[in-house]
């Protein structure tokens, strides 16, 4: 129902697993949403963590480009980018910096 309403590129589903990589292309996914990379408290009913490892092995069963999320910031955007992931998803970076326009664009820097 969701493709007959939303343009090519919008519908994401989340993998955590290679598995879930594969479920999600035969469903017909856009992309992968892959986490939680590392712990993170925006959100609590959340897999196992990846870690970078777990990224990039998620990454590497896709055909599909891959969203990192969970954790990240400007400690880590760097090696989450060279996992081979095509974005990254941040919240907590931004939305609890105290600017968050400043965090937005620093962080744009590193990826």
């Amino acid at each position: 129902a969701a493709r007959r309403l939303l343009p090519r590129g919008l519908i994401g589903c989340s993998a955590n697993l290679p598995d879930d990589v594969r479920r999600a292309q035969d469903a017909g996914a856009d992309y992968i949403g892959a986490g939680p990379v590392f712990r993170t408290a925006t959100k609590s009913d959340t897999g196992p963590e990846l870690g970078l490892d777990g990224l990039r092995q998620i990454v590497l069963s896709s055909r599909l480009p891959v969203v990192a999320i969970g954790g990240i910031g400007t400690a880590s955007i760097g090696a989450v980018r060279k996992t081979g992931a095509a974005g990254v998803c941040l919240i907590s970076a931004v939305f609890q910096a105290p600017n968050p326009a400043e965090a937005t664009r620093r962080l744009r820097s590193l990826s």
